[in-house]
């Protein structure tokens, strides 16, 4: 069973400088650590809110309604093509 580590706000003051605490302390032979944050910690905000932008995708509900069919045609060409080829594994030869 993995360790349950607990550190103190100040052990805590860098977590990364602590993750490598705990090596040196011999934790690694366990493989995993549990590590609860102690009360009240809060992970600084990493991203910048004014430059940060994330890419949208326009997806048409019609689209979501055909995509079995669509789906099933993208099948019966595969087979298609495959069945076309001599030798193919699809075809028994």
């Amino acid at each position: 069973m993995a360790p349950t580590l607990r550190p103190t706000a100040l052990e805590f003051e860098c977590p990364l400088s602590y993750i490598r605490s705990i090596r040196q302390q011999g934790y690694h032979k366990y493989g995993i650590v549990k590590i609860v944050p102690p009360q009240g910690w809060r992970p600084p905000f990493a991203i910048n809110k004014e430059t940060f932008r994330f890419n949208t995708r326009v997806q048409s509900i019609n689209e979501l309604q055909r995509r079995h069919i669509i789906a099933a045609k993208s099948q019966a060409f595969s087979k298609k093509v495959c069945f076309s080829f001599p030798g193919s594994q699809i075809d028994g030869d």
